[in-house]
């Protein structure tokens, strides 16, 4: 599986940033200018987001792997993950370490959570939503903001 990445900067050591849930690679984009300069710097858009391909379920170590499958041809990298992401990325540290030269994760923590179960009524929300009438971003946080706190 090929997953979708935006590539910034092209010498010096890479760095591959791993989204959170419901993100994109173009979330970490302000920092990867920063990184540029010095660093090739992968934006991956994690399986199920964004424009990479979809799977028929969720499942960390399948994911990690997908993810370790798209980095191979990069050797060793840095790798960042952010909540969902930094799941990932830990996992793919533990699965593959010959990939990681070094792992930085953000806000989460490698424990069992209880459930997912609240981001259900977010889903359901964003799925309700009628995109096409939607002209300002406002109206969008207006639309979700019973369901989301």
């Amino acid at each position: 599986m090929s997953l979708h990445t935006t590539v910034l900067g092209d010498g010096g050591p890479t760095v591959a940033f791993c989204h959170g849930l419901f993100g994109q690679g173009k979330n970490w984009t302000q920092i990867a200018k920063a990184l540029s300069p010095d660093h090739r710097v992968l934006l991956l858009d994690m399986p199920n987001h964004g424009r990479s391909p979809w799977t028929e379920s969720f499942d960390y170590v399948e994911l990690a792997d997908m993810v370790a499958a798209h980095l191979e041809p990069e050797g060793p990298v840095a790798l960042v993950g952010h909540s969902m992401g930094g799941k990932i990325a830990m996992c793919l540290a533990l699965r593959h370490p010959g990939l990681v030269e070094r792992l930085v994760v953000v806000d989460v923590a490698p424990v069992t959570y209880a459930s997912g179960r609240e981001f259900v009524g977010y889903i359901e929300t964003m799925r309700g939503m009628d995109l096409a009438a939607l002209e300002r971003r406002e109206q969008a946080e207006e639309a979700l903001r019973e369901a989301v706190p």
